[in-house]
């Protein structure tokens, strides 16, 4: 190295850990629709290429100031990433339900759900395999299979 590489002034740009709010929804498939808002200066503006943020450490330079994605930030968005969403024109990230998701995202302060959402109960009891088999005599048998929570059954049947 040069003398005078630690003398040399290098311009500094402030850096600022950028805000980011999430709005939890549900699709006329009961689908989780995920949309995602920087806020900057009081300004809330919906992400429309979310998958840019998806990488640890990316940044963005606006008026002279350089904004970075928050870890916090960066958790949420490898979390949903990992469901494998499909991203609307739009930005929003459209995902089937997955209870254990939907329960790390109800922690988030800067998670916001919709009403549709919020209505979604996340049982604790785990569920139980069951089977059903109905003897029609010598004609057939009809076996039912799925899984049983209290008061609910959910399965498929076959002859």
């Amino acid at each position: 190295m040069s003398p005078g590489f630690w003398s040399r002034r290098s311009r500094r740009v402030a850096e600022v850990d950028v805000e980011f709010e999430f709005e939890l929804g549900l699709d006329e498939s009961e689908r989780h629709v995920v949309s995602v808002f920087e806020l900057v200066d009081g300004m809330r503006s919906r992400i429309t290429r979310p998958q840019e943020l998806w990488d640890y450490g990316k940044a963005f330079e606006r008026g002279g100031t350089r904004y970075r994605v928050a870890f916090k930030t960066i958790e949420i968005l490898q979390a949903l990433r990992s469901l494998n969403p499909q991203i609307t024109p739009a930005g929003a990230l459209v995902f089937d339900f997955l209870p254990p998701v939907l329960a790390f995202l109800r922690k988030r302060r800067d998670v916001r759900e919709t009403e549709a959402s919020s209505a979604l109960k996340i049982s604790d009891a785990p569920l139980q395999p069951l089977a059903i088999v109905d003897s029609r005599g010598s004609t057939y048998v009809l076996a039912t299979r799925g899984t049983a929570r209290t008061g609910c059954f959910v399965g498929a049947s076959s002859t």
